[in-house]
């Protein structure tokens, strides 16, 4: 990294107060732990951090909590989020999981607890329908 894309880093994080940390498509260790170590330093200066493991959990040499929560963050107060407009499938199965979704207002976000843990290796999708609506 040059010293100008460096200053540039610094703006983009004195400038903003959240960040969403996202791993590469299937990833490996060091991925993983890239996305939770830049996290922690990010909510060590005080920042709101939520890390995004993208598509399948690894295996259990890469061991990532499958009985985790699954955060939707949304970029500004939204309505009408419950199980019925925010839920997850397992690939290949039609039937939403059964899960429980919690929406904190003050934070923008909705939290999915399934009620089973995930499988390895499997890879699960969120969806959001259109009937969240924003507040405006």
């Amino acid at each position: 990294m040059s010293i100008a894309n460096l200053g540039s880093f610094n703006e983009i994080l004195k400038s903003n107060k959240s960040f969403t940390i996202a791993s590469h498509v299937d990833p490996d260790g060091d991925s993983i732990g890239s996305v939770l170590s830049l996290t922690l330093a990010l909510k060590k200066m005080g920042k709101c951090a939520e890390p995004v493991i993208i598509d399948k959990s690894p295996a259990q040499q890469y061991y990532v909590d499958t009985s985790s929560q699954i955060y939707v963050v949304f970029s500004e107060p939204v309505n009408n989020v419950s199980y019925a407009t925010i839920f997850m499938k397992k690939e290949g199965v039609q039937t939403p999981l059964a899960a429980t979704v919690t929406y904190y207002a003050d934070s923008y976000k909705a939290v999915i607890e399934p009620q089973q843990p995930l499988e390895e290796w499997i890879t699960y999708t969120v969806y959001c329908t259109d009937t969240i609506t924003d507040n405006a």
